[in-house]
């Protein structure tokens, strides 16, 4: 692709042209008042049919899609583009705000320059910067702090539109799950919006073999109380590997080979099972009367040993395999305990789990500093979803309504 070197003189038409296309468009979403835009999808879903437009009044959403086949105008689209981002990444909001605040600055920075050419624009520029510190100072001053649940509904009514409704949901939502908590939104299966919250540990993988090891009336998920938790971050390769800590269960006395305990419910958590495994517990489920279900651990990237050893601080057990000790070599105190697990082929929620309570809260402290050192949104993002989760601060937003158009909308 060639390229090509143009003067300051040369930039500022299309420079002004550039801002004025992607601001005069992402402005007109501007508060609750702010109005839909129509985007083109190109591509098919997965039935053929080809992708309907989206509707969003998302600022950062519609300047994403912003573009001039001029390329000096396009440098500058591109480059707003990325001032939209570090917004939403910093704020989570206000991009829209930003652009209308910017494109205003750089016209009133460009009319000074155009009044004085013996002024330096760098000075310019510092004079901004140093105006803008007073101006953040004042809005400071001004601030209303967001002391309740009722004003968290307030501000997100105006976001939705001036919608009570949906503004009364994200509120219920925060008072849930906190300060730390996580609220995810996704298209809801009803025509109206609902909330959906977890009250336990709740991650996206369920039982291995499906409905082999279900145990309730209907054969659609496994549930029970008081259950052992064993976690090994590896692959399950031979059911020798499990022997030794089900025999710790069962009390098995040493000079008799006999148990002296019965046999709890027990979840057995790994990265993988062999279908050795597989078998041999569903053997000792469907034979030997045992209750057990096979689960694969949080996520599947390196962070998937992070999510083990919150889940044995939560349980009160330890994580073992990859650097830590082996199954073979496992102790009753690495056994951990869970009130009440629910699991299904989808997802797995453990309730009650009894790990030390100063235990949890340092774990969490400790989860805290990391994400403040992070060093990517993802990782941010993953060290939050790890603290809600030990937190019980989990809510769920299904958005509903009679039309595609009105759930994107929404």
């Amino acid at each position: 692709m060639s390229k090509k070197i143009i003067t300051r003189d040369q930039l500022m038409e299309p420079k002004l042209k550039g801002l004025s296309q992607i601001a005069g468009i992402v402005k007109r979403t501007l508060g609750p008042g702010g109005l839909p835009i129509l985007i083109e999808r190109v591509g098919q879903s997965l039935d053929g049919s080809p992708l309907g437009p989206k509707i969003t009044k998302d600022g950062v959403s519609v300047a994403e899609e912003c573009y001039s086949p001029i390329k000096e105008e396009d440098v500058v689209i591109q480059a707003i583009k990325g001032i939209c981002k570090k917004t939403v990444n910093t704020a989570g909001d206000g991009t829209t705000t930003a652009m209308v605040l910017g494109e205003a600055i750089v016209k009133e920075m460009e009319e000074v320059l155009k009044a004085d050419p013996s002024l330096n624009p760098q000075l310019v520029k510092e004079s901004i910067e140093e105006a803008s510190k007073e101006v953040i100072k004042a809005l400071k001053k001004m601030a209303t702090p967001v002391k309740n649940s009722k004003m968290i509904g307030q501000v997100a009514t105006i976001s939705a539109n001036g919608d009570e409704t949906i503004g009364e949901i994200i509120a219920a939502a925060f008072d849930h799950v906190g300060a730390e908590g996580v609220v995810t939104v996704d298209e809801g299966t009803s025509s109206q919006v609902t909330l959906d919250v977890v009250d336990g540990y709740q991650f996206g993988k369920g039982v291995e073999g499906r409905n082999a090891f279900y145990n309730d009336q209907y054969q659609t998920k496994f549930e029970s109380q008081d259950v052992a938790l064993i976690i090994y971050d590896g692959r399950l390769q031979s059911f020798t590997q499990l022997v030794p800590g089900l025999q710790l269960l069962l009390g098995v006395n040493p000079q008799t080979g006999q148990p002296t305990k019965k046999m709890p419910p027990v979840v057995i958590m790994a990265n993988e099972f062999s279908s050795e495994v597989l078998q041999w517990l569903l053997i000792q489920k469907n034979e030997g009367g045992m209750v057990v279900a096979p689960i694969i651990g949080p996520n599947v990237t390196h962070v998937r040993t992070g999510y083990y050893d919150d889940l044995a601080v939560y349980s009160g057990g330890t994580r073992l395999g990859n650097g830590s000790r082996n199954l073979e070599s496992i102790t009753e105190d690495d056994i951990g305990r869970i009130g009440r697990v629910v699991a299904d082929k989808y997802k797995t929620t453990f309730y009650d789990g009894q790990g030390a309570e100063e235990e949890i809260l340092k774990r969490v402290d400790t989860l805290k500093a990391n994400k403040e050192r992070a060093e990517s949104p993802y990782d941010a993002q993953v060290l939050n979803d790890r603290i809600a989760s030990l937190t019980s601060g989990i809510a769920k937003i299904g958005v509903g309504g009679t039309t595609e158009f009105e759930i994107k909308e929404k």
